[in-house]
């Protein structure tokens, strides 16, 4: 073990020199000064997309930048300087505006594509646990046969649930976004940017990360797990809605002897559950993916339903001092909560 750390000190203590060899570097405020050498402040830009009069910041030079940033250690913060030659085509500003602003473009379309990766990922997720379960239904009931038929397709039901969730846990995990990767590394290390005239001392605009960034706009902690709480309990309810389906007609394959006017009402309770659960879980989605439409309208009113159900069964419970209503469905009103606190907590500016 002991050899091992000087293995590790040796390569750092390394990786510091070429670091004095390269760049100028402050120990003492664990600075390092990254210099570009630019024949123009065009190579800053993207010129071939946008306005005549206005250019985005040049995309290819941010993963040059992420490059070098991978090579110079955490602890240091990084200041960049371009130093550019030759006539300017826009004001110095402009440009340190348009790193900026494609910056935090790329934060916002990162962001979204993190929601829909989410989302995917969800309803692959809602469909290996109901593909799972079907799974087990049939198999309990031979709905197959009992015969190698049934086991081959079975088996097959079983691998396709499990490709639906390993093809999911793939989504979130091993294909992290590249573009939310770069945008938070550079505003996360860079402690300033300046822009120099070629052979000039005093840069021409100089700005420090906290004044380039402090105007992001970011969603707040609180939206995002309302966001997350919203999306977990809308699956959550798709899956009850189709449980409650099975449970409706398991019962009237257990009991087919019961009068008709019984059947009726169980049928409807049954498929106003069905509907309701579905309903709401479709909502959410739909509001989880910013989507306005009649069904993401309907999770205010539901999440006010909900409210009332706690707030009844609460007060029932409270007077009868019986508590086993709440006890003996405990997941199911973590799920309500999580799909009430959702709903507000996402509509929260």
């Amino acid at each position: 073990m002991k050899n091992n750390n000087k293995e590790i000190y040796k390569i750092n203590k390394r990786q510091i020199d070429i670091l004095h060899k390269y760049y100028e570097v402050d120990e003492e405020n664990k600075l390092v000064s990254v210099k570009f050498n630019l024949e123009s402040d065009k190579e800053m830009l993207e010129t071939s997309i946008g306005k005549d009069d206005s250019s985005m910041f040049n995309y290819e030079l941010l993963n040059k930048i992420n490059s070098i940033f991978e090579s110079i250690p955490f602890v240091y913060k990084i200041d960049i300087e371009f130093d550019v030659g030759g006539e300017l085509s826009q004001s110095p500003q402009k440009t340190l505006e348009a790193f900026n602003d494609t910056l935090e473009l790329g934060q916002i379309t990162s962001r979204k594509d993190n929601r829909r990766k989410w989302l995917i990922a969800t309803m692959l997720v809602m469909s290996g646990i109901l593909l799972l379960f079907f799974m087990i239904i049939s198999s309990h009931y031979s709905w197959f046969g009992d015969g190698l038929q049934g086991e081959i397709i079975a088996e097959i039901i079983d691998i396709s649930a499990w490709v639906f969730l390993w093809e999911a846990v793939t989504i979130l995990f091993l294909e992290p976004s590249e573009k939310r990767i770069l945008n938070l590394k550079i505003k996360n290390r860079v402690n300033s940017i300046a822009i120099y005239k070629k052979g000039e001392d005093k840069p021409l605009v100089l700005e420090h990360s906290k004044d380039i960034f402090g105007e992001w706009e970011d969603e707040s902690k609180i939206k995002k797990y309302g966001k997350i709480a919203l999306l977990i309990s809308s699956a959550a309810f798709i899956c009850m809605g189709f449980y409650s389906c099975y449970s409706l007609i398991k019962f009237f394959f257990e009991n087919q002897n019961i009068d008709t006017g019984i059947i009726f009402v169980s049928s409807i309770i049954g498929f106003l559950t069905f509907a309701i659960y579905i309903l709401a879980g479709l909502g959410g989605l739909f509001r989880y993916s910013n989507r306005k439409n009649l069904l993401s309208k309907l999770v205010g009113p539901f999440a006010i339903l909900l409210i009332l159900q706690l707030v009844f069964i609460l007060t029932m419970s409270a007077i009868s001092s019986e508590w086993s209503a709440i006890t003996s469905s405990i997941s199911g009103l973590i799920i309500d909560i999580l799909y009430i606190f959702g709903y507000f907590a996402e509509r929260k500016d």
